[in-house]
């Protein structure tokens, strides 16, 4: 089961820290990072990393199922995301198991006690969906009022 734990956390971890550095390398070149997309970049980069070693495995754990639970909102019905969440939630509820740094450095592998990182990092997703919601919502008749008020060229009237 050791060996298991320890591929699918190096699989998890090198899709994220791939997605994570190619969201910070597209911040960077913008010169103005947008902050949601910088957030999530240092989570998966960060938290990827910590899974990858197996060190912190709950707090990553919870990182990762928040940060993977809202791209899949995001890229809904994209499958990709649902995979990577699927796997962030089996390594928070499963554990770093006997390969990792938290079973050599802090003596266990804290096995089991993802369940509340999991509940934790899904409520954390739901409610930044939320917020992703709230925003579009309140956005929307502020662009509708901005097309109805443009004003219409000239000869666009008599067009058609």
């Amino acid at each position: 089961m050791n060996g298991v734990l320890l591929i699918l956390r190096l699989a998890l971890a090198l899709c994220l820290i791939a997605g994570g550095t190619t969201k910070l390398s597209g911040c960077l070149r913008r010169q103005a990072p947008a902050g949601p997309v910088l957030a999530l970049g240092i989570i998966e980069l960060g938290a990827g990393v910590l899974v990858g070693l197996g060190l912190f495995t709950p707090l990553a754990g919870l990182l990762l199922v928040a940060a993977t639970a809202n791209l899949a909102f995001v890229a809904w019905p994209h499958e990709y995301p649902l995979y990577l969440l699927f796997a962030a939630v089996a390594v928070a509820l499963a554990g770093s198991g006997g390969y990792s740094l938290d079973h050599a450095v802090l003596g266990s592998s804290a096995d089991g006690s993802g369940s509340l990182g999991v509940a934790v990092g899904l409520a954390g997703a739901v409610m930044m969906e939320g917020l992703r919601q709230l925003r579009r919502y309140r956005a929307a008749p502020q662009a509708a009022l901005r097309v109805h008020t443009e004003e219409v060229p000239e000869g666009a009237a008599n067009a058609g």
